[in-house]
Order: C-alpha cells, then sequence, then structure tokens
C-alpha cells in the first residue's frame, strides 16, 4: 500500500514547480481519542519557515492509518499515523514537514521537483 488519497481534492497545485515552494503539514491539536487531522500550507522554503521534518520510512508500511487531511479523508502508513497521533498536542497545533503527506505522490512532476529540495527541506 502507498500514502495514497481517498479524495484527489487533497492537493492544491504548488505555484511554479521551479520556485522554492512547498507544502508544510499543520498537525492540529486534538485530544488522543480524536481522529489525526492535518491542514497543508504552502509557503516559499526561501522564507525560512519554522517547521520539524518527520521521516516516516520505519517499521509497518502494509496497514493503513486514517486521517483527516484539509478536511478529506487520507491513508498513511500505519507508523505514520501513529507516529503522528504520539506527537499531536493537546492544545497547540505543530507545523510538520513529511514527505508522504507534503508531497502530492501521485504527481510524477511535483514529486520530481520537490524531491530535489530535500536538501533545502532537512
Amino acid at each position: 500500500m502507498d500514502a495514497v488519497t481517498i479524495s484527489h481534492d487533497v492537493y492544491a497545485q504548488l505555484p511554479a514547480l521551479q520556485d522554492d515552494n512547498i507544502r508544510l503539514a499543520v498537525l492540529r491539536s486534538g485530544q488522543l481519542d480524536e481522529l489525526v487531522n492535518c491542514s497543508l500550507i504552502t509557503c516559499s522554503i526561501n522564507d525560512g519557515p519554522v517547521y520539524e521534518a518527520l521521516s516516516y520510512a520505519w517499521g509497518d508500511r502494509i496497514r493503513g492509518y486514517p486521517i483527516a487531511l484539509n478536511g478529506l479523508p487520507f491513508i498513511v502508513f500505519d507508523n505514520l499515523g501513529q507516529a503522528l497521533h504520539q506527537l499531536r498536542d493537546t492544545e497547540h497545533d505543530r507545523t510538520l514537514w513529511i514527505d508522504a503527506i507534503c508531497i502530492n505522490q501521485s504527481d510524477l512532476e511535483e514529486r520530481s521537483s520537490q524531491v530535489q529540495k530535500m536538501q533545502q527541506i532537512y
């Protein structure tokens, strides 16, 4: 299973792929028993946004974990979902860059463009 959307309306086109625009995921505050909820924002990496980078490539990559992304159902790998669940604060939002969420994995042109920015992102 890949980290795929249930709804293709989650991603807006990034402005000018040759620019230094990236998406960040805002992990919304919530209680432990609530669905993980994230919102995507777009910014320029050159503006020096404050965020934490999260690598998700560990653990079970077979089972999916449902979250809400921009208010729509979205499936991530179980390990990423569990990490988001544990990282979520009960009072404050958290801004993260997570390749499985912040890059539209089904858009090859975007994925290629974003991979070239990885050194800047990390």
